[in-house]
């Protein structure tokens, strides 16, 4: 599926509306991913650069290595989100803060993370304890009362370390495994959780590494975990083709080798790809890695690989088994800049794309990840005002992506960078401001409720003698085009979403029927959120017009009188298949009381 974001007017980055859509369980087949929420630190700052991004469940952790604290200059902290009730829609600040108790100027805390349930740990690829640059490993757990601002719970070390080994580079964590990759070493460090949880320690559990590796390789810039298999990049390896290195834990716990299970390589590598440099993970079965500087059709745009474990298991050199590339994808767009898989779900940055960055999103097809797939959902900004860098690094789970910028503006404040969410939403964040409009004063917008009584839930819409629509903009709702009708109150908030689904039937009959220059839906039980009828018609200026009816239990009429803050009431109507769309403001309610609000089109 081929989703699209659309741009919404301009908005202030302080005040993201709130996008609080009160849905059904199951969004409707033609929602659209977008922009949902807007999440930056509390006390940022100019060149925070925030951050590197990892997800778990319903916490999001944020790695800024830049940050100053207490006037120590980058010593880096990381910030925790927890998924509000309302979901990730909104302005969002950390529920917590998390520094290093010992941290010192440049340790860069943050450089990487990883998040595995109750457990987040954080690279700190500058902390000097065994030399210059050395690095090190922090691991923060969950208080039993919840995320709160904490120091670490146990600094993980290499003792074998003596300077410029940037362990913490990388980082990633499954269970009570913890992976660290140390390029400047060309290792990668295992630590087993031991059985009395993470203490602080100085030794790792196994060392892993690859007889193929000499220096400058960059072996463990880029490390991955799952289950019982551990991938290190190896992105300066063969004349800076890249390779990847899979292991194989070999019994109960991990063991010291430089012997690897498997090879990972590009089918079409060349010189300067750097595979394993940029963004690299591993889901189940599945490795997948992007190579930001890949010339493909459209020049030096980018790809993703992903090998497949083979029926025979991970052995041997292996080429991909997919490729993904960006459909609308130009030269310099990068991406590949970074990488996320949950479950079926792929994420991909493009932190160069129209100088700004973006996302894309991917379902694994029916066919398995194999072939070339180009099929992705892109992930814009809905405003992009200040918006650097954005995708430069990436998180995933089936229902959210997030998309960091760490060199976004907010305001005056250059380069403090943030995180946007974006979900499966049937309306946009805000009303669009490209919408046909109806003749003042024409239309009618009603709703009415009562206290204990959802049977009387009623709402009704009516838009009338507006600009000129062409038939084609209308689509055909009897096969193939879905209607979604949402309401914003005063303050921006998403009060009412209603979609009516394409052709379906409606006790015995057809719901939709065609009526010269329109369509009509009826439904006498109105299993649609309540809409028991809808008409719309194309037609010349003053004549186009549409109107919708609802009532019953199963439309859920929001709290009455509404906010108006003192912002006009928008309704938005828009269809599936054209983009086309309608909208009418109210801004003086003939009625507005407790159970009932009316007004006619400002």
């Amino acid at each position: 599926m081929k989703f699209q974001i659309h741009l919404l007017k301009a908005r202030s980055r302080s005040v993201l509306v709130l996008a609080l859509a009160l849905l059904s369980a199951a969004a409707p087949a033609h929602a659209e991913w977008r922009e949902s929420a807007f999440l930056t630190a509390a006390d940022g700052a100019q060149d925070d650069r925030f951050g590197t991004v990892a997800y778990d469940g319903d916490t999001l952790v944020v790695g800024v290595g830049a940050a100053d604290i207490n006037g120590v200059a980058g010593q880096g902290a990381l910030y925790v989100y927890v998924r509000p009730v309302a979901g990730w829609v909104g302005d969002l600040v950390q529920v917590a803060k998390l520094t290093a108790s010992d941290g010192e100027l440049g340790d860069a805390l943050g450089s990487s993370v990883a998040i595995d349930g109750d457990t987040i740990v954080a690279g700190a690829a500058g902390e000097d304890t065994e030399g210059t640059d050395s690095g090190a490993a922090y691991v923060f757990v969950k208080p039993p009362g919840g995320w709160t601002d904490a120091t670490e719970t146990a600094k993980l070390l290499a003792s074998s370390l003596n300077g410029s080994e940037r362990f913490g580079d990388s980082i990633a964590i499954d269970g009570t495994t913890v992976a660290v990759g140390a390029p400047g070493e060309n290792t990668v460090f295992v630590y087993e959780r031991p059985g009395g949880g993470w203490t602080d320690a100085t030794s790792p559990t196994a060392t892993l590494g690859s007889f193929e590796i000499v220096s400058g390789n960059q072996f463990g810039s880029e490390v991955g975990i799952s289950g019982t298999v551990i991938v290190a990049g190896a992105g300066a390896r063969d004349s800076g083709a890249g390779a990847l290195y899979l292991f194989e834990k070999p019994g109960p716990t991990w063991v010291t080798t430089v012997t690897h299970t498997a090879k990972l390589l590009a089918s079409d590598r060349i010189a300067g790809d750097q595979l394993g440099l940029d963004g690299m993970d591993v889901e189940g079965d599945v490795v997948v890695a992007g190579v930001r500087t890949r010339t493909v059709a459209f020049g030096t745009q980018g790809q993703v690989y992903l090998w497949s474990k083979p029926l025979s298991g991970w052995a041997g050199t292996l080429t991909e088994t997919a490729t993904v590339i960006a459909a609308d994808g130009g030269g310099g767009d990068h991406f590949g800049s970074d990488v996320d898989m949950a479950g079926d779900v792929l994420v991909v940055g493009a932190a160069a794309a129209d100088a700004i960055g973006a996302g894309y999103r991917f379902e694994k097809p029916a066919t398995g990840w194999i072939g070339q797939i180009s099929d992705g959902g892109r992930l814009d900004a809905a405003d992009p005002a200040g918006v650097q860098s954005l995708g430069l690094y990436v998180a995933a789970a089936p229902d959210v992506a997030f998309l960091a910028a760490p060199n976004g503006d907010i305001g005056a404040v250059m380069n403090q960078g943030f995180v946007l969410a974006f979900r499966d939403l049937p309306c946009p964040v805000a009303p669009r401001d490209d919408c046909a409009t109806g003749a003042s004063g024409k239309g009618k917008l009603q709703l009415s409720s009562r206290d204990g009584l959802p049977d009387k839930n009623a709402l009704a819409w009516k838009w009338s003698k507006g600009e000129e629509v062409d038939v084609a903009a209308l689509g055909d709702p009897l096969d193939a085009t879905e209607y979604t009708m949402c309401i914003y109150d005063g303050s921006g908030e998403q009060i009412v979403s209603i979609t009516l689904p394409a052709g379906g039937d409606c006790s015995g009959k057809p719901c939709w029927k065609q009526t010269g220059n329109g369509f009509k839906f009826k439904d006498k039980t109105g299993t649609n959120r309540g809409v028991t009828g809808f008409g719309i018609k194309a037609g010349a200026a003053g004549k186009s017009k549409l109107n919708l009816k609802a009532r019953g239990a199963a439309l859920t009429v929001p709290a009455l009188p509404l906010g108006q803050s003192p912002d006009p009431v928008f309704v938005q109507l828009e269809n599936s298949s054209t983009d086309a769309c309608w909208s009418a403001q109210f801004s003086a309610p003939a009625s507005s009381k407790n159970g009932k609000w009316s007004d006619s089109s400002d």
